[in-house]
């Protein structure tokens, strides 16, 4: 299990939650950006990185995936992107990973592409 710095072994709780667990000091990516990189500059963006809500794909506390993934990129990315036309898409991407073309944050270039 990869665990977020500070959430392990009673970490610094209260960086990002307001006194009480489940209670957010600021909007989710307010929270995240507080330490992170900023992901909500490109031209075009991810739905949830626009709409400041990382924990869609991060879990915060700790997750078996890299980057505290919630699921395995693949199984991540249909769980949203189910539609017919993504079916036909993976078919045709040769087994490779949706991260090898695209930008899962966002990017200036249409389909979040590299």
């Amino acid at each position: 299990m990869r665990y977020h710095p500070g959430s392990r072994e009673g970490g610094e709780c209260a960086d990002c939650h307001e006194g009480k667990p489940g209670k957010l000091a600021a909007r989710h990516s307010d929270v995240c950006y507080a330490c992170h990189e900023r992901k909500d500059t490109p031209r075009f963006l991810h739905g949830p990185v626009g709409a400041g809500m990382c924990t869609y794909c991060h879990r915060p506390h700790g997750s078996e995936e890299k980057a505290l993934l919630a699921l395995p990129v693949k199984s991540l990315c249909v769980s949203c992107h189910d539609q017919p036309s993504s079916g036909d898409h993976l078919r045709r991407s040769s087994g490779r990973e949706c991260e090898e073309c695209h930008d899962p944050h966002g990017s200036e270039k249409k389909y979040f592409l590299f």
